[in-house]
């Protein structure tokens, strides 16, 4: 039956808790890996607020005052104070830097 004054049979509830347990460990589970996710993401956090506070990570350093390196090409990278890649695909490294050519690095 399915009416509220109607009986359960031990089969009837067998079956309830083992769909209860099943959604138990799913739940159990997800939060799982909702806190290792967490965790993850503070590290990113931490991450950054050390690149931030220091300008530098473990393999790349820095320490200057200088004006701002600028990339302004497709896909370029400006590593140096006062450093431009300006063109598509360049490098520049060091201060005053400048590369002006595609797919060229400056060094300076």
């Amino acid at each position: 039956g399915s009416a509220d004054t109607d009986a359960v049979n031990v089969g009837q509830l067998k079956v309830t808790d083992a769909q209860v347990s099943q959604n138990t460990q799913s739940i159990t589970n997800l939060n799982n890996q909702v806190t290792n996710l967490d965790t993850r993401v503070t590290n990113i956090e931490n991450g950054i607020g050390d690149i931030v506070t220091t300008g530098s990570t473990k393999y790349f350093k820095t320490n200057t005052d200088g004006v701002d390196a600028s990339a302004q090409g497709k896909d370029s990278v400006a590593i140096g104070s006062g450093s431009i890649a300006a063109a598509d695909n360049s490098v520049a490294l060091g201060t005053g830097s400048v590369a002006t050519e595609e797919n060229t690095i400056s060094v300076g």
